[in-house]
């Protein structure tokens, strides 16, 4: 079985994925997977071709690069253009190391633009209130309230979740999740 978990920055992916690998399921975090792919050259090579003005001696600058994407939509839909058929091939062959787990689960915010969705048995969507999506992007990230609320302002609605995913599960705090959480694991049979 593969789960896919998928939602806004800040809403609380990693949390229900860490429940999920609590339960024997192989977690790929796609965001840390993209992390890594920061370091090939073929990543490397692709984003600084479309954003050249990101190019550092040891890569690529993932700060400027936030600033750019994060504030506008062409520029976010330029980036996942260049890096999103990368990501998926690199998810599919992480994916492919799951057999001997319960399932494997794709934590991953681009789940639906990088087609992602249609290799899922099961689509989650993950979404908190957006004062406390903005706490935690501030405090993960280390930028202003601002420049999260800039972030979130650039990426799905609620609503987009609720209505394309299977699942929507609301992470305002880890006592709700974990209640949610028993709830949804009987609704799609993992034991």
């Amino acid at each position: 079985m593969i789960i896919g978990i998928t939602g806004g920055s800040g809403s609380g992916k990693s949390a229900l994925s860490a429940l999920f690998a609590a339960d024997g399921f192989l977690v790929i975090d796609c965001d840390a997977l993209v992390h890594e792919l920061y370091g090939k050259s073929e990543y490397i090579s692709a984003v600084c071709a479309a954003f050249p003005e990101v190019r550092t001696e040891s890569g690529i600058d993932r700060k400027k690069l936030a600033g750019i994407v994060f504030s506008s939509e062409a520029e976010l839909k330029r980036l996942n253009e260049t890096v999103l058929p990368l990501i998926s091939a690199a998810v599919m062959a992480e994916a492919e190391k799951g057999s001997g787990h319960s399932g494997v689960v794709l934590d991953a915010p681009t789940l639906f633009e990088a087609g992602l969705d249609k290799k899922c048995d099961i689509v989650i969507g993950v979404i908190a209130d957006e004062d406390i999506r903005i706490a935690r992007i501030a405090a993960r990230d280390g930028i202003s309230e601002a420049q999260a609320h800039a972030r979130i302002s650039s990426q799905k609605s609620d609503e987009f979740y609720r209505t394309h995913c299977d699942f929507t599960v609301c992470n305002n705090g880890a006592r709700e999740l974990c209640e949610v959480y028993s709830e949804l694991r009987k609704k799609i049979g993992v034991h």
